[in-house]
């Protein structure tokens, strides 16, 4: 689907979720968004995309991210993309479940052709699992 603005003329497109997939494994910086104490809360992690699809991100057991995973929270996850020069984009948003790695998790985790590295570094880092259940994407492209 695409939608024409006359006023700006932009050209905004639907993405189908294998659009949204290609898209994903060219990345490796996404922000996994929940509910905290203070409202919304929206972290940025390294990731990677692995096989079922899930998306792996490494931190520290103790941290934010990984109490979401130890108890199996719901999120968001989302990663979007705009070139600094050109004129164009892309969004893809993701709702699912943060968790431990299970036993499918841990053979798509070995299969990785990427490293995952933690950001901003932790030594103590461990892999964790997004599991999506539904996808979104949008892209933009303003004409020259």
């Amino acid at each position: 689907m695409t939608t024409q603005h006359a006023e700006t003329d932009l050209a905004i497109r639907t993405l189908s979720r294998e659009s949204c997939l290609e898209l994903l494994a060219a990345e490796a910086v996404g922000r996994v968004g929940f509910v905290g104490r203070e409202g919304v809360e929206i972290l940025p992690v390294a990731y990677r995309l692995g096989q079922g699809p899930r998306i792996f991100v490494s931190t520290r057991t103790w941290g934010v991210v990984g109490q979401l995973a130890e108890c199996g929270g719901a999120c968001t996850f989302e990663v979007d993309h705009h070139g600094a020069t050109s004129r164009d984009g892309w969004s893809v948003l993701m709702h699912g479940t943060l968790g431990r790695l299970d036993r499918a998790g841990q053979v798509a985790y070995a299969a990785l052709d990427r490293s995952l590295e933690a950001w901003p570094g932790y030594r103590d880092a461990r892999p964790v699992q997004f599991l999506p259940r539904s996808f979104s994407g949008r892209s933009v492209m303003r004409p020259s």
